[in-house]
């Protein structure tokens, strides 16, 4: 959420504003003229042009400029920033950003820009201010290093979870190890890797569990012959599914059926076989 801007002429060499502290994140840059911030460690400070300051909610600072000679500025407060804006002036402290001339206007007028939403607030106001203060963020951001978002870790997780996606999507054609791993960009070996990291499980595994899982749900939910059941979860014959469906839960696709459905029981002793 905005909770200040402003822009125009400051004459802060003339009447410096003292060290203090605000309640919001605050992004302040000269557009004109020569200024700087003043802070408790170094209140004399190198004075600048065409550059941008961010600074955290609570960290003391304020303004000083050349004497007799003005500078065109631009404040925006905000009361959140990006976490990637947010973590590295935590951790470093205020952020110092040079813009150069024409980035300094470009920004300049994008502030203009949201003025009439600041004052007259509108159903589009917060959208505009949210894209005011990404706007300003990726600027000061821009010449700092930025470490991977995503660890190894996360990564592999990532890698897998799209790979078990893609085959539930593709689930009737059944596709093998090397088309998943094609999809998802990675090879067969890498993709195999993965899984057993991961999962502690193959491909092949956790792949007939989404088979059968997708033949649980249908033969409860609906009234499909076993046979469509079967192509619909990738297998060529009905036969490959009930001895694979047997396999993982011990019990035929029909018995199985017969339990889970509501409409449906077993009678008798025994139990009912496929045929």
């Amino acid at each position: 959420m905005l909770g200040y801007i402003g822009l125009g002429t400051r004459h802060y060499g003339d009447y410096p504003t003292q060290p203090v502290t605000r309640a919001l994140w605050e992004f302040q840059a000269v557009v004109e003229g020569y200024a700087a911030p003043l802070l408790p460690e170094n209140m004399n400070p190198d004075l600048k042009s065409h550059t941008m300051w961010v600074f955290a909610p609570h960290q003391l600072h304020g303004w000083t400029g050349l004497p007799n000679t003005g500078c065109r500025v631009f404040v925006a407060q905000f009361d959140q920033v990006p976490d990637a804006l947010r973590h590295h002036v935590t951790d470093n402290g205020p952020l110092c950003a040079p813009l150069g001339p024409e980035q300094s206007q470009a920004l300049y007028q994008s502030i203009r820009e949201v003025v009439p939403d600041y004052e007259y607030p509108t159903g589009l106001s917060n959208m505009r201010f949210d894209k005011l203060l990404l706007e300003l963020s990726l600027s000061a951001l821009k010449d700092v290093p930025m470490t991977a978002s995503i660890t190894p870790e996360k990564e592999s997780h990532r890698k897998v979870a799209h790979a078990l996606s893609w085959y539930a999507e593709n689930l009737a054609s059944n596709p093998s190890v090397e088309i998943v791993a094609a999809a998802v960009r990675i090879s067969p070996s890498h993709l195999r890797r993965l899984f057993n990291q991961v999962e502690s499980q193959s491909p092949i595994a956790m792949f007939k569990q989404i088979q059968i899982g997708r033949a649980k749900e249908l033969m409860s939910q609906t009234n499909l012959p076993l046979r469509d059941v079967a192509r619909a979860c990738g297998f060529s014959e009905q036969s490959i599914f009930s001895r694979c469906f047997k396999q993982q839960t011990t019990l035929t696709p029909r018995n199985w059926k017969a339990l889970h459905r509501k409409d449906e029981t077993i009678e008798g002793p025994g139990i009912i076989e496929d045929k």
